[in-house]
């Protein structure tokens, strides 16, 4: 046994059955890797492609050099001067020849000999002084074929005719050891054909992987070789390590197809259904004495065999025993048949047959597979490769496709085909695609036929074969890697990257669709890659192992970057260089200037470096803080920060002021970081600084140093840190003062403090940044590293912590995606974390401009003047996505230079001639974190005057642009942009969207400051999101005294304050302990004041001024809202008015008061990101289009009920009174949402009189009080109902207790099948002592009617009332700690079919609990024409929807959905033959059309996208339509999938003759079925067992597998209103059946203690497993999904009945099952499959 890693090892037996070991030690094998053959994949010889033309290039060249090529084959002649470089070294850097065991071997391997670079060298001028190089280097290649590949990929041309694909790349080679004798009789290998070990190739692409990361170099490993059988799926030992290892950055594997494309070793075909027979037939050549092949079935089926021989000797059915090997002789043939089932086969899961045959006689064999379980009935058989059968042993039916060999499969390989590349036409030997699992293999092809090549001893050879093309393409990509690791264009260039830049690249056939089996993605072109790369870059690097601190050297710059691998180490090859990790995947280094670009481009670990930014105090002069110290001592509400952090970044703190120090003389402070101060001395030993981190200074220190004070003694000894600037002191004092001074008390004053003093910026950073003057600045990494330190100390300490960041800078772009910003958000997702910046004070100071670039070749120009003192200067331009734009420049002299063209990373040097200024522009495209493009523009010797910089659109789609100069205080005067813009001049980090952002104002006027920051950001989004007083706000000093400040930073010290109040009242007091950021935020927003007048939010406000007291007064009005009962005549209920919309939204910031600004309009708050919302018809659109508040809202639907006349129940009686088995439904609720329940039927009557409702919402009776949880209503409980009973039996009127009745019937009819008791034992339910929730809809109003074109009178309902139904009962179960089905007998055809709808995304949500379940029928849409669907195949293509307008049709809404990211535009024509031409889709925009002839008045609105798909919808809607065949054609403007669906509502709302004149009757379940995890039914016939046309059809518009079950819904008697039968069909029948059979199982397993963790999904799969079948259909399907509820079955196959049975030997062998979803497509195998 040889231990490879922890979960791999090398075992070989010696005289003894490898299987009977392994047996053996169950617990410690795992898996046993099934052994292949391997075989070499070449045919006769090839040429390879034109990658010479960059061997020379003046522009690109490319060799190869810096990559290693590692090739796995039969060895090389290293001898060959084609792999010695001009001076006589080997360009072989390695060879582990595993032949060989009397060398050095290799680390971390079981055999062979390892020669180096070194030996190799001895070996060669041993040869050439005329000794024996096989004396030092004894590895030969016997075979050739390495070396044959070895010069395809990289001959440096020694004879020119050899110049290989990368001439100059370095190789490492392992040689194979050859399969041994057993193995080759094992898997029966015909001929003398060189074969090798899968142990052999792994171990070989270990060591080249292992040999690269030692070295540091990227490398290319060609794998030449493959294998017929195993899975084909990319899981095969191998292949899973490939994938493994190609997620390093600088590792890719290159796997020819092999060459089995015409060689009849492939068979597949389909088992369509159980019973069905697939044959395949196998020749057997009369020289084929031994024989070993494969069959693989898809998971989850499961096939038997039958085999019958030449002569005709039958066995039938072999039954299949797991892992178990069943033996046969056949008597006439002398053949002896070994047949292993694997079900499933341990890694793929699918069922592998493996059969083994020896003294085979030749004929034709006939194996017979016959389907037992089949659902995606498809089987593929594999013959070992040509190169090891007898010559005729083939299949007589052969598939070619599907023939590519194993590694090939791998999905993270680069597989690659091979073509006749002087004809174009590809090789019929070229194994093709795809693999088994349908995946795109090959990738690319390349030419393969007649390569002349170097061969052992330097001769000429012409070979041909699949592993020709794979050294021509591993060669390519050594090109690659070169371009972009070696030569630093695109450092980040992993595996599939590299992949991508291929196919990009490939060259295709005119006339072919690609990708496609045979070819993949196309034929390999290297310029093609590069034409299609088109970026380009520099430079070279140094070695010097770093001995000090360079963070504190000042000639080094510190960045922030993202990286992967060992960056410590990549780093150590550049002086003066360091590096601190941050965690995982952030690190700071620093490294010298003028080496900066070079460490960057050289140092591929580096995944992004954070381009730095010199930030400034937020501070302009003095300020007043807001009126905080009502809380303080307050009798009711004393707040005043206890046990919360405040963490400021900052110049430090005077921590010996007495306003931070305690009445018993200790400190306030936690900690100081002080990032200035290198070293400390701790009882005489040196302590440094970790890195960039600086000194950490903790609360005993600074005890101690206050003592030393007080004892007359230097406490700066102890502690040196000082806050010379006082920034940090203020800044403080403002937020935490404890009033020592009553005239500074802070707004926390007893808050906790932790103080992270920065560290000024160098020299060399003001020279890189062209900062003027001598303001103080600071670098971004020391800023995220204090951010990083205060947020350990409250996870350590356990506390709540506001971190507050008083700086900002106009560098980045500004949408909330900048290093530090979103390190910010992440943070503060946690509990009790919240981060607060102030706006800056750029607002009036002319550093920000933008505009617009209206089309494509259109001009902006940017103006700035540059000040007489200004010597340098930097601007950035930031470009929205997906706009690219070039830059022309005029400097004040008028000296022009045109059209600097935009490349990626790419940077253009220039010097203007009289104003001998030198500029740099640097394009990124795209920005790394972003995706805009950006302009750097650097200018050193900058000349006055005005500089003009010219925008011109190459692609222009948004058209924004926004340019930014540096902040006012780093500016010499005068210095400014000519037109400059004052919004969005926010600094960064303000525009963070975890950030809570403030402004300031001048609290004494209740006016904006113009310096103030102003929002929005790029992106658009609200900020700030508060204001605070920010004007002469008296506070302490350094020394101790008092002085006067001004600025954003003293606004956000305030709002910090504030936060730690409400930190304390929510965590530390126990009020809110769940207190995130975004509810901070919530809170300060709401109770924000506003100005009389002003618009809320808006860019320089926000939501409005803080207050405190406001925030307080909210807090109060929403509890004393939950606690109320608030009487409705005090205030009219909008949500009940008949002119009203109630729309559903998701929403952020304070919705209430947003909509407090519309007349008649109200709110109903859900939770913090739902409401709901009324207001006016006529306001609908105002109200969304100009409340920033909601972030969508629900288009909404008409629902109407799923039924259409009666139904018959399923067998659940079997289960009431059983001895084994007894259920009811006792324990569990069933809510029902439908017209409400008559709740005097004796049905729903226990015996003794109470009843079994146990609460009734009705949403149509206002009642005296309304419940804090409805918006609109009345509930009444069960005592409620239980007083009207027993009014009723005295005589008295129920109704005046208990007024709710089901006027319409369908909600008693749909209790009835669910629950009734049997009273009347015709009707008795399936659940008949379930407790019952009733849910009454509220019908919609006619302002819904008129908005959805609703014709007739037939009862519908807003999906509101749905929403909030559901809403209430999931309440109730909870609140009841008991388990519920949620049943809703309705549906609409309104709404995306793709399962996110706002109601089915709640539905979803609330599933994710244990012991809730949602079941909704599908529908009875399925024949009613209000569904079609087509495709339009290429963009400008058209497609035709017809629809026919009935006589008496006035109106009418039509929905048309796109699948994303296709685009389309809409043509109308009129049945007159009016035309509409193209109506170009515009977002968000409505299109009014009036038809002259019809008078129809027509509104087309496109979402592109919808909100929440993100599929393109147009919704149509026209009033007064006209009848006859109006024409709405689709014209393809962007077609990438090109299916569309389209709708109108349901038939009961249509007048008679509307339809779609080419209806499809799939994807016509409504909604919500389409919801992913609730329980959606089909109804059938029950008495013929087939299907009703009426019932809805799947799947949904994403191909869910919907319904799910199918249930009886023909003439079912149940109770009716009064207590009378009625005779009910449709799917709500249907719905109403499952609903309580899964009350039943919910009894089952939580009530009874069976199964206590039952989830929705996994109620769905006791549903699923028990369904019945009908015999010829396949399963799952639109119509029945996986079949029709059995209850028995249920159960039957929960105690492993009958379907979990086969019969062997005459015993009956139970077969427990295994089910899983691999999406939403349930799975079910038996345990020993």
């Amino acid at each position: 046994m040889f231990v490879l890693d922890e979960n791999r090892a090398l075992l070989s037996v010696v005289d003894m059955d490898i299987d009977e070991v392994v047996s053996k030690f169950p617990d410690v094998i795992i898996y046993k890797n099934p052994v292949g053959i391997y075989t070499l994949t070449y045919t006769s010889p090839v040429a390879a492609s034109g990658a010479e033309q960059f061997h020379n290039n003046l522009y690109l060249p490319l060799d190869g050099e810096g990559v290693i090529v590692g090739i796995v084959d039969t060895g090389i002649d290293y001898l060959n001067e084609e792999f010695i470089n001009p001076e006589g070294t080997s360009r072989i850097l390695s060879i582990w020849d595993q032949t060989i065991n009397t060398g050095k071997r290799p680390d971390g391997q079981p055999i062979g000999s390892e020669y180096t670079r070194d030996d190799i060298n001895n070996a060669i001028n041993a040869k050439n002084q005329g000794a024996d190089p096989y004396d030092i280097v004894p590895s030969r290649d016997e075979i050739g074929h390495g070396t044959n590949m070895a010069g395809i990929v990289g001959g440096r041309g020694v004879r020119t005719e050899f110049v290989g694909t990368a001439p100059k790349c370095d190789f490492a080679v392992v040689k194979l050891l050859p399969a041994s004798k057993r193995v080759r009789e094992e898997f029966y290998v015909y001929g003398n054909t060189p074969t090798y070990s899968s142990v052999a190739i792994y171990l070989g692409i270990k060591y080249l992987y292992e040999l690269a990361l030692k070295l540091e170099k990227p490398i290319v490993i060609l794998i030449p070789l493959g294998y017929g059988m195993g899975s084909h799926d990319g899981l095969a030992l191998n292949e899973r390590y490939i994938d493994e290892i190609s997620r390093i950055r600088g590792i890719a594997v290159v796997v020819p197809n092999g060459n089995e494309g015409d060689s009849d070793t492939h068979t597949s075909g389909l088992v369509a259904k159980e019973g069905d027979v697939g044959n395949i037939e196998l020749i057997v050549d009369n020289n084929q004495k031994n024989l070993r092949f494969e069959i693989w079935i898809s998971k989850p089926d499961k096939l038997t065999l039958s085999i019958t021989s030449p002569s005709g000797e039958i066995i039938d059915r072999i039954p299949p025993r797991n892992k178990a090997v069943t033996e046969i002789n056949f008597i006439y043939e002398k053949t002896k048949m070994f047949i292993q089932y694997l079900k499933p086969e341990e890694i793929t899961g699918d069922e592998k047959i493996t059969i083994v045959a020896t003294n085979i006689t030749g004929g034709i064999w006939n194996f017979k597979i016959v389907g037992e379980l089949v659902s995606v009935g498809i089987y593929n058989a594999y013959l070992p490769q040509q190169e090891i059968l007898a010559p005729n042993t083939k299949f007589l039916r052969p598939d070619p496709n599907g023939t590519l060999m194993i590694p090939s499969t791998s999905r993270y390989a680069i597989s690659v085909g091979f073509y006749d590349q002087t004809n174009n036409a590809i090789e019929v030997q070229s194994g093709r695609g795809y693999t088994r699992d349908g995946r795109i293999k090959p990738e690319i092809v390349a030419g393969g036929v007649n390569a002349l090549t170097t061969s052992v001893g330097g001769g000429p050879e012409i070979i041909t074969g699949s592993s020709v093309a794979a050294a021509v393409v591993a060669g390519c990509c050594a090109l690659i890697f070169q371009w972009g690791i070696i030569d630093g264009k695109d450092k980040g260039m992993y595996s599939i990257k590299l992949k991508t830049y291929l196919i990009r690249g490939a060259q295709k056939r005119q006339g072919d669709e690609y990708p496609n089996p045979q070819w993949g993605f196309g034929s390999i072109s290297m310029k093609g890659v590069f034409d299609n790369i088109r970026g380009l870059g520099e430079q070279e690097s140094r070695e010097t192992p770093p001995k000090i601190n360079y963070f504190f050297d000042m000639n080094n710059r510190s960045d922030l970057i993202e990286y992967k691998g060992d960056i410590v180490n990549a780093l150590k090859r550049f002086p003066n260089t360091d590096v601190y990790i941050i965690d995982e995947k952030r690190a700071v280094i620093t490294v010298p200037y003028e080496i900066y670009s070079d460490v960057l481009r050289l140092t591929p670990e580096i995944v992004y470096a954070d381009p730095n930014a010199p930030f400034t105090t937020c501070d302009i002069s003095p300020v007043e803080a807001s009126g905080a110290t009502v809380f303080h001592n307050n009798v009711y509400l004393p707040l005043d920060g206890s046990g919360v952090i405040v963490g400021i970044i900052d110049t430090g703190i005077d921590y010996l002021n007495e306003e931070f120090i305690n009445e018993d003389g200790t400190s306030r402070i936690l900690v100081i970081v002080d990032r200035t101060i290198e070293e400390r001395i701790i009882e005489g030993k040196l302590i440094e600084s970790q890195g960039p981190i600086g000194i950490v200074y903790t609360q005993e220190d600074i005890n101690r140093a206050i003592e030393a004070k007080k004892n007359g003694g230097d406490p700066y000894v102890i502690v040196p840190s000082k806050d010379e600037i006082g920034h940090g002191t203020n800044m403080a004092g403002i937020v935490a003062a404890r009033g020592a001074n009553p005239d500074i008390v802070g707004v926390a004053p007893r808050c906790n403090l932790a103080i992270i003093k920065l560290s000024p910026v160098n020299e060399a950073f003001r020279k890189y940044y062209g900062i003027y003057g001598s303001q103080s600045a600071y670098q971004k990494s020391g800023i995220l590293l204090g951010i990083r330190h205060l947020y350990n100390l409250a996870v350590q300490l356990k506390k709540p912590i506001v971190i507050y960041i008083p700086l900002g800078s106009n560098t980045g772009p500004h949408n909330g995606d900048a290093f530090i910003e979103k390190y910010i958000s992440e943070i503060s997702r946690y509990n009790g974390v919240a981060v607060v910046v102030p706006t800056g004070n750029q607002g009036n100071t002319d550093t920000h401009t933008s505009g617009i670039i209206e089309n494509k070749g259109d001009t902006a120009t940017i103006e700035i003047e540059i000040g007489r003192n200004q010597k340098d200067i930097r601007i950035e331009i930031w470009i929205s996505k997906p706009d690219k734009v070039a830059l022309s420049i005029t400097s004040p002299t008028g000296e022009v230079i045109r059209k600097i063209s935009p490349k990626l990373k790419s940077i253009t040097d220039i010097t203007f001639v009289y104003e001998e200024t030198k500029m740099t522009i640097e394009y990124f495209i795209p920005e790394e974190l972003s995706g805009d493009q950006k302009i750097i523009i650097s200018a050193r010797n900058i000349k006055e005057g005005i500089w003009q910089f010219e925008l011109i659109g190459e692609l222009i789609i948004v058209g924004k642009y926004d340019a930014w100069i540096i902040q006012r205080e780093l500016l010499a005067p005068n210095t400014k942009f000519l037109s400059s813009t004052s919004n969005t001049t926010l600094t960064n980090p303000g525009t963070s969207n975890g950030a809570i952002t403030v402004a300031f104002y001048n609290q004494n006027n209740n006016s904006i400051v113009p310096e103030s920051g102003k929002g929005y950001t790029r992106d658009n989004r609200i900020k700030p999101d508060i204001a605070a007083g920010g004007i002469n706000a008296i506070t302490t000093a350094a020394n101790g005294g008092t002085q006067i400040v001004s600025g954003s930073s003293v606004a956000g010290a305030v709002t910090a304050g504030a936060c730690a109040l409400l930190f304390q009242w929510g965590i530390i007091d126990g009020n809110d302990t769940t207190m995130y950021a975004t509810k901070v935020k919530t809170y300060l927003i709401r109770g924000a004041s506003k100005r009389a007048g002003d618009i809320y939010p808006n860019p320089q406000w926000g939501y409005g001024m803080l207050n405190i007291k406001g925030i307080f007064d909210n807090i109060r009005g929403l509890e004393n809202k939950e606690s109320r009962q608030v009487p409705i005549n005090k205030k009219v209920n909008y949500f009940l008015k008949e002119s009203n919309m109630n729309i559903m939204l998701e929403y952020r910031g304070d919705i209430v008061n947003a909509i407090k600004k519309f007349p008649d309009s109200d709110v109903y708050v859900i939770d913090e990101r739902r409401a709901v919302i009324t207001i006016p018809y006529e306001l609908v659109n105002k109200v969304l289009n100009t409340t920033p508040e909601i972030v969508y809202a629900d288009p909404g639907s008409a629902l109407t009920l799923c039924d259409i006349s009666p139904v018959v129940a399923s067998e659940a009686p079997l289960f009431y009174n059983n001895e084994y088995l007894p259920l009811d439904g006792s324990g569990v609720i069933v809510g029902i949402i439908d017209t409400g329940i008559d709740y005097l039927n004796e049905e729903f009557i226990n015996k003794d009189g109470t009843s079994r409702i146990i609460s009734i919402y009705d949403q149509n009776i206002e009642g005296d009080t309304l419940p804090s949880e409805i918006l609109a209503g009345s509930i009444y409980t069960q005592e409620d109902i239980n007083k009207a009973i027993q009014a009723k039996r005295n005589g008295e009127d129920p109704y005046a207790i208990v007024p709710s009745k089901d006027e319409i019937g369908h909600g008693t009819n749909m209790a009835g099948i669910i629950g009734a008791r049997g009273a009347n034992p015709e009707l008795i339910g399936v659940a008949p002592n379930c407790s019952i929730a009733v849910v009454k809809m509220r019908p919609g109003n006619k302002a819904f009617r008129d908005f959805y074109a609703l014709y007739g009178d037939e009862v519908s309902y807003k999906n509101t009332a749905l929403f909030l139904a559901q809403r209430y009962l999931y309440m109730l179960a909870s609140k009841l700690n008991k388990p519920i089905v949620i049943y809703s007998g309705t549906g609409t055809n309104n709404g995306s079919h793709t399962g996110e709808s706002f109601t089915e995304r709640y539905s979803d949500e609330i599933t994710s609990f244990i012991g809730v379940a949602v079941v909704y029928p599908t529908g009875n849409q399925g024949n009613t024409a209000t569904h079609t669907s087509g495709t339009i195949k290429k963009t400008g293509d058209m497609s035709i929807i017809e629809l026919k307008i009935g006589e008496n049709q006035k109106d009418i809404r039509i929905e048309i959905w796109i699948s994303k990211p296709d685009k389309v535009s809409l043509t109308i024509t009129s049945p007159t033959g009016e035309v509409i031409k193209r109506i170009p889709p515009k977002l968000k925009e409505i299109t009014d059309i009036t038809f002259v002839y019809e008078e129809t008045r027509m509104t087309i609105e496109y979402f592109i996208p919808e909100e929440i798909s993100g599929d393109q919808k147009i919704v149509i809607t026209a009033r007064n339509i006209r009848d006859g065949i109006w024409q709405f054609k689709l014209i393809g403007e962007l077609i990438v999938v090109g299916k569309y669906d389209s709708w109108i509502s349901q038939r009961e709302l249509l007048a008679p003759g509307t339809r779609f004149l080419r209806p499809n009757p799939y994807t016509t379940l409504t909604l919500p079925g389409t919801a992913i995890n609730a329980i959606t039914v089909a109804y059938y016939n029950q008495n013929n067992n087939s299907i009703m046309p009426q019932s809805g059809r799947g799947y949904t518009r994403n191909d869910m597998v919907k319904p799910d079950i199918a249930a009886g819904g023909i003439n079912a008697k149940t109770t009716a209103v009064g207590g009378t039968t009625k005779i009910i069909s449709g799917s709500s029948v249907a719905g109403a059946v499952v609903a309580g059979a899964c009350a039943l199982l919910f009894q089952w397993g939580i009530i009874d203690g069976n199964d206590p963790t039952m989830y929705a999904t996994k109620l769905k799969t006791y549903l699923i497993r028990g369904a019945e079948k009908r015999p010829g259909d396949v399963y799952p399907n639109p119509q029945w999904g996986y079949g029709m509820l059995n209850l028995k079955g249920v159960f039957d196959n929960v105690r492993g009945g009958k379907n979990n049975k086969y019969t062997d030997d005459d015993r009956m062998i139970e077969s427990p099952m295994n089910e899983y979803y691999v999406g939403n497509l349930f799975i079910r195998l038996p345990e020993d499959f």
